[in-house]
């Protein structure tokens, strides 16, 4: 019996060490080091810049305000095969202000980019492939998504939750398997302008109990629903494609030209 019980505490510090591993191996925070970023980067304290150096297996947390991550093309990739799995993003950014991620590659995490009660933050030029969810902002205003792709994710590919006064441009969601292109929930007085939410399974582009939104030269083309579903109020729509879509153009009608 001493025996027995040896074993099994033995074997449950073991569970708790394996088990409360997180998969954020790197901080990237406002201090001499950069919080981790000499170990994976160069780490600008003047301009509270790390520019990544290596590729990377682990993700990133931003620990402080007005910090620039800068990949320059490095990847961020979970191996699904790894244990434990990686229920988390490839980047978080967490109750933040004034932090740029920039031309990040970021592949095999549960999600993409998390940023959630957090404003002023800039995500621009990264390609996300292969998540549940590509971009998440949660609670989160006066943000910027230029330019970044997400493919192929398994649910939505950029969604806004509870999130007012964004922007977002030049971004391209396509491929996504079981939601929409770019997804707005409860999210108010933002701007959509040159998108491209193409091939998807779901909606392009799915507005939800979000008001006064403004969405100008979008394209929604040979998604697998609608191009467009807008449910909110004071929506402004300028010269937004829609093409190919099986159920049609947009819902309601008149949204978008063509409604093929």
């Amino acid at each position: 019996m001493k025996a027995l019980k040896s074993f099994l505490l033995f074997f449950s510090m073991v569970f708790v060490l394996v088990f409360s591993q997180s998969v954020y191996a790197w901080t990237i925070a406002d201090d001499p080091t950069g919080g981790d970023c000499t170990s994976i980067g160069i780490w600008k304290v003047y301009t509270k810049t790390c520019i990544l150096q290596t590729d990377l297996s682990e993700g990133i947390v931003i620990n402080s305000d007005n910090i620039s991550l800068q990949c320059y093309g490095h990847s961020i990739t979970y191996d699904p095969l790894d244990w434990p799995p990686a229920y988390y993003y490839g980047i978080e950014v967490l109750g933040r202000n004034g932090v740029t991620v920039r031309y990040c590659a970021i592949s095999g995490f549960e999600g993409g980019i998390l940023v959630s009660d957090s404003n002023n933050i800039t995500l621009q030029g990264n390609s996300i492939t292969s998540m549940s969810v590509g971009i998440e902002v949660s609670s989160s205003g006066n943000n910027t998504l230029q330019g970044n792709t997400v493919h192929a994710a398994i649910g939505n590919g950029i969604v806004l939750s509870s999130s007012n006064d964004n922007t977002l441009k030049d971004n391209t969601s396509d491929g996504n398997g079981g939601g929409s292109g770019i997804y707005l929930s409860y999210s108010d007085n933002n701007t959509l302008r040159g998108n491209t939410c193409n091939s998807n399974n779901g909606v392009g582009f799915l507005l939800n109990y979000s008001n006064n939104n403004y969405l100008s030269k979008n394209t929604a083309d040979y998604n697998d629903f609608f191009g467009y579903v807008i449910n909110g109020n004071d929506i402004t729509l300028r010269r937004n494609e829609c093409l190919g879509n099986f159920e049609g153009g947009s819902l309601p009608l008149g949204l978008c030209s063509p409604q093929q």
